[in-house]
């Protein structure tokens, strides 16, 4: 993971995490940005992490850059998400994981390799 330039203190708590990841989904979908959190991270994880940390006004956007972070770039999504208060966020996620791979977007991509290699 490479951290993003964008990173501040960490004030707020987790309700308040909840809140604004609620809110953005909402506006996501009014604005056409994604019906459900799957879309929104699988097209709008980047707008969607800024977004939270600008609102928080704390936390760090993360990204996953596949080419970089495994040797086969095709079997894992590229992704932003949110470190904040010893939490990974995304849209997916409102109560945040303490370890990043169990974002869902990465779980699937665990099993779909798993699944690769089973039937090779």
């Amino acid at each position: 993971m490479k951290p993003c330039a964008q990173s501040r203190k960490e004030p707020t708590n987790q309700q308040t995490v909840q809140q604004h990841i609620a809110r953005l989904i909402q506006e996501h979908r009014n604005y056409g940005k994604g019906k459900t959190p799957w879309q929104i991270n699988n097209g709008y994880c980047q707008e969607f992490a800024d977004e939270l940390v600008h609102r928080l006004r704390a936390g760090q956007v993360l990204e996953i850059d596949p080419d970089w972070f495994y040797s086969d770039p095709t079997s894992a999504p590229s992704h932003a998400f949110v470190k904040y208060g010893g939490k990974y966020y995304d849209s997916e996620t409102p109560l945040g994981v303490e370890d990043p791979l169990n974002l869902p977007i990465f779980k699937r991509a665990k099993t779909k390799v798993l699944k690769l290699i089973r039937t090779t």
